[in-house]
């Protein structure tokens, strides 16, 4: 047997919901906010794949940093299964990997 979750074509390209609701909640309780993993539309990818992506929401709503998973859960068991976070996840390239946000020092989204 194979778990796969399939890739959402239909993921909306812009002004994520989910993201949106979570902007506005820490700015109406003035509070930081990390998400901690929240699946969002990766951009340029051509098989329809989410990044799994983590953000830090300052007590403004706005965006403070950003990162994007290296590494997926890709795994087979020895009962046969196999499960593929790849087929629905865009693994960022340790080359491109980076962390947006307004500082990068130690324990910051590292």
């Amino acid at each position: 047997m194979t778990a796969n979750v399939r890739a959402n074509t239909s993921c909306p390209k812009r002004n994520n919901p989910t993201l949106a609701t979570l902007r506005d909640a820490a700015a109406k309780a003035g509070i930081w906010l990390h998400v901690g993993s929240l699946p969002v539309c990766a951009e340029g990818d051509g098989e329809g794949r989410f990044a799994n992506r983590t953000f830090v929401i300052d007590p403004t709503g706005a965006i403070a940093a950003r990162y994007d998973k290296i590494h997926m859960f890709d795994v087979d068991l020895a009962t046969g299964e196999s499960w593929r976070e790849s087929a629905a996840y865009r693994p960022v390239s340790t080359s491109s990997r980076r962390l947006s946000g307004r500082s990068a020092g130690a324990g910051d989204l590292l």
